[in-house]
């Protein structure tokens, strides 16, 4: 019975690799001196212990020197102060100056087009690294050869002149180590589109490099024609892969990951404004999305397989984003294909470092135990330790529960047959769940014991979000399979949408209203379709338990 536990709880949760040691590891986070003090975050809300590398942005190029500078000297030099600080306490953490930016890359192509020019600027780069009692540079130039704000200065030379920027820099802190002892490194920000691959010289950029941060996002902004994600795993995947076809070892890049989302006002909610026509569109930061839209009656969470992100419909607005197990899948996938370790824009972002810490536990397999993502007080947290005790749901990533996920048929059906302790059937019942499916075993049983019936076209479709009102049908059918008590029900006539519940589901909306397993939402609405959550399925299993006298046995 433990067994069959085991395997239908594993429906509910992402495939790891086997733990690794993260000795080695890279994680680097860029902090962003004017956001972070627009956010009043400073070097104490750092998550220092699951980083490597802290990549002050931006130092810029001087219009006049073409010297690289601090654009506000004060300020930056009180923030890198505190940053210092803080590497006392983590000697370990390298403290990087990142160069350019969107905004500050005008100048690249002017002091990278000469041997004199590129000799002053590495030589600029070095002062302000030994001014600053710093650890290396980082070259974030957008972009070489085209591409970039309206006002860049481009070259067809740009492609081999970065190149010998990057080799002059490398010069000066190869010669600096060689007085010193000390260790310097030098990084670039680079592309995730294979264009970029294009006007660089991929393999000669990752000789010179320690690595290459892959900026694995900003795939759909305001240059799009219609909404898509901000950081689709399959098209990073796609995008990482084309840098190792070019000739980057794996072992030179660096995942980097967004902390922030993208909003659009869409003209279609076809689909919760998944590729439709938009209006206008801004950013997001991650915290901003949990505190005003995440647990919001008018917003609608969804997941995209291909993706393996979530995106929420917001009264007319779509959100694209990650939260931690969408940022762990990236990791897990990082952490496959061999690279160097993971990085983030920007720290700021995200105040108490959720997604630093699941990309760190992913790609490391090193984290606490326990879920970082249930607080002690929240109203899920004892259900769904009970729900992982049980057996009956296990996290989505290292550390990771993901209350606010929607929940799959597959994953309801999983837990129900984990609840059960039966045995299913063999055999395929529906074309869209092969043999081989992690879902074949819990929707066999559950056709075979009238739980749920699947769709009139044969299939069972695992992988789509599980409405309220088809939650409740299942578990009403589940509760029918056992001999359960039957009789109580509530009157759905308090609510404002009674009306939108469907004839199938009335009788099992009735009752499990009438035995508080399900709740309105916002006191006077029922939501029959709107998606659950997998925080309202530990509720509502760990009540089913109760009242059904399965408990928490094994």
């Amino acid at each position: 019975m433990r067994t069959i536990r085991i395997l239908a709880a594993l429906l509910c949760a992402l495939l790891l690799t086997a733990p690794a040691s993260a000795a080695g590891v890279v994680s680097a986070g860029y902090f962003y001196g004017d956001g972070a003090a627009a956010r009043n975050y400073d070097s104490a809300d750092i998550p220092a212990e699951v980083l490597t590398h802290i990549n002050y942005a931006f130092a810029v190029i001087d219009q006049d020197t073409h010297k690289l500078t601090l654009p506000n000297p004060e300020q930056d030099s009180e923030n890198l102060a505190e940053l210092r600080q803080l590497r006392k306490s983590h000697p370990e953490l390298k403290l990087v100056i990142s160069a350019g930016g969107w905004d500050g890359s005008i100048y690249f192509s002017d002091i990278a087009a000469t041997a004199q020019s590129r000799d002053a600027f590495a030589q600029s780069c070095l002062d302000l690294l030994l001014e600053q009692d710093l650890d290396g540079i980082d070259l974030d130039w957008e972009y070489p050869v085209s591409g970039g704000p309206a006002n860049m200065v481009h070259r067809p030379e740009d492609k081999q002149n970065f190149t010998l920027l990057l080799k002059a820099i490398r010069e000066k802190l190869d010669r600096q180590e060689a007085r010193t002892g000390r260790d310097y490194c030098l990084t670039i920000a680079g592309g995730a589109d294979a264009s970029y691959l294009e006007k660089i010289e991929p393999k000669a950029v990752a000789e010179v490099t320690d690595f290459i941060f892959f900026m694995g996002y900003d795939y759909c902004g305001s240059w799009a024609p219609r909404t898509g994600f901000n950081a689709p795993l399959d098209r990073v995947r796609t995008d990482v892969q084309n840098y190792i076809n070019a000739g980057v070892p794996a072992e030179k890049i660096v995942l980097g990951m967004p902390l922030f989302g993208r909003r659009f006002q869409v003209t279609s909610a076809a689909n919760g404004g998944l590729d439709s026509a938009f209006e206008k569109t801004s950013s997001i930061t991650y915290d901003a999305l949990v505190q005003n839209h995440l647990d919001t009656p008018s917003c609608t969470l969804y997941r995209h397989a291909g993706a393996a992100a979530p995106y929420l419909f917001c009264s007319g607005e779509f959100i694209t984003y990650d939260d931690p197990a969408s940022i762990a899948a990236k990791s897990a996938m990082a952490k496959e294909l061999g690279l160097a370790g993971v990085g983030f824009w920007e720290l700021s972002q995200n105040r108490d470092g959720v997604l630093v810490q699941s990309a760190w536990d992913a790609f490391t397999g090193s984290g606490e135990e326990g879920f970082s993502d249930l607080a002690p007080d929240s109203w899920y947290t004892e259900a769904a330790l009970q729900a992982v005790e049980a057996g009956w749901m296990s996290g989505t990533a290292p550390r990771i529960f993901a209350p606010e996920e929607p929940v799959t048929r597959g994953c309801f059906a999983a837990g129900l047959y984990a609840m059960s302790g039966e045995t299913a059937p063999e055999g395929v019942r529906f074309h869209d769940v092969p043999a081989d499916h992690e879902a074949a075993a819990p929707a066999a049983w559950a056709e075979e014991t009238g739980v749920a019936t699947g769709f009139s076209n044969g299939s069972f479709r695992p992988s789509a979000s599980i409405t309220r009102e088809q939650l409740a049908a299942m578990l009403y059918r589940f509760a029918r399979h056992l001999d359960c008590d039957l009789t109580a029900s509530a009157s759905l006539d308090g609510f404002v949408d009674a009306g939108s519940v469907h004839e199938y589901a009335r009788d099992a909306m009735a009752w499990a209203v009438g035995r508080e397993l399900l709740q309105g939402r916002s006191g006077s609405t029922l939501a029959p379709g709107g998606t659950a959550s997998r925080g309202e399925m530990a509720v509502i299993l760990s009540r089913f338990a109760e009242i059904s006298g399965l408990g928490s046995k094994s």
